[in-house]
């Protein structure tokens, strides 16, 4: 079984940036069905901004080049393998 578990930056509201994690995992989902994976075997999950990497301190001041290219850790996703057949 596989998890993929989504992430976003801060930028946006709490609903967008839900909506654009759990997008991100469906994303990894159907790369790996794409390639045999059984999609029964493969939960998705997104976690929107709760759950930075960057520190609050980290990326400071508005929305620009520099502070997007500095949050670019926390829109991810976390890929967890459980199990082995």
């Amino acid at each position: 079984v596989i998890i993929a578990v989504g992430h976003a930056d801060r930028f946006g509201t709490d609903k967008y940036t839900q909506k654009l994690s759990e997008k991100r995992a469906e994303a990894v989902k159907a790369y790996l069905v794409s390639k045999g994976m059984e999609p029964n075997r493969v939960y998705t999950e997104g976690k929107g901004k709760k759950q930075p990497i960057t520190k609050p301190g980290d990326c400071k001041g508005p929305k620009s080049k520099k502070v997007i290219a500095c949050l670019q850790p926390d829109r991810r996703v976390e890929i967890e393998v459980i199990g082995t057949k």
